[in-house]
């Protein structure tokens, strides 16, 4: 598929997840996205984890919602003395977060996974998105590696010195780290600015290849979509 209808159906799975009335749809979305993934070569060993991240953070935020919301009481817990209730009311609300979140994060990890970066870049200009934003995406991508490696390479000096030999002296290592890669962060940017400059580079972003949406990227991409939009309509 072309990187546009990607990115059409992409966006079309998050607005269909996070207007859903019901955790249903998010549900379809994301379990047909992680389909789809796994279909085209991905690894659940590779997706495991940044699916995880995600959910970790809305499983909490559902945790909180459960128990902060009145209405009522579906459960009664006693910690350390304290009580705490679950109302129905909060679990509802809080199912329908995990389920928003894994619609969204399983889209979202669908086009990142099964599309190369500049395919992604070529297909955001041709739909019309602003030059600064293409731009900024373009360096990002291309000096995020470069600050990774001076971030393990900082670690490993710090490992070797017994930086992180216990937790107070291993957070203060950790924070350093931070910094440094923070300001080198900046330094390249300055530098990298100086030098587009002088080589005479204007912002303008040329996407790779010329090629239009086909048929077969269309009906790809309504065959795709037609169901998430069905059940959608469904749970309305």
């Amino acid at each position: 598929m072309d990187g546009r209808a990607k990115i059409i159906f992409a966006l079309g799975c998050v607005m269909v997840s996070a207007a859903s009335p019901a955790p249903a749809a998010p549900l379809f979305v994301g379990a047909l996205c992680l389909s789809i993934t796994l279909i085209a070569g991905a690894r659940i060993r590779l997706l495991a984890p940044r699916l995880a991240g995600p959910l970790f953070f809305a499983l909490v935020i559902a945790t909180v919602q459960a128990i902060a919301t009145g209405g009522t009481p579906l459960a009664h817990v006693t910690i350390s003395g304290i009580g705490l209730s679950l109302s129905a009311r909060g679990v509802e609300r809080g199912v329908m977060i995990i389920a928003r979140v894994f619609g969204c994060a399983s889209a979202v990890l669908f086009l990142s996974t099964t599309t190369p970066a500049e395919r992604l870049l070529s297909g955001a200009a041709r739909l019309g998105l602003p030059r600064g934003l293409v731009e900024l995406l373009l360096f990002t991508y291309r000096y995020l590696f470069v600050l990774f490696d001076d971030a393990v390479t900082v670690y490993h000096a710090q490992k070797g010195r017994l930086g992180y030999a216990g937790l107070r002296v291993g957070i203060k290592s950790f924070g350093t780290l931070c910094g440094s890669v923070f300001l080198r962060a900046y330094d390249q940017a300055e530098a990298t600015g100086a030098a587009m400059l002088q080589r005479g580079y204007t912002g303008e972003y040329v996407p790779c290849g010329r090629r239009g949406v086909n048929f077969r990227d269309a009906a790809c991409l309504t065959a795709l979509f037609i169901p998430c939009l069905a059940v959608f309509l469904w749970t309305l």
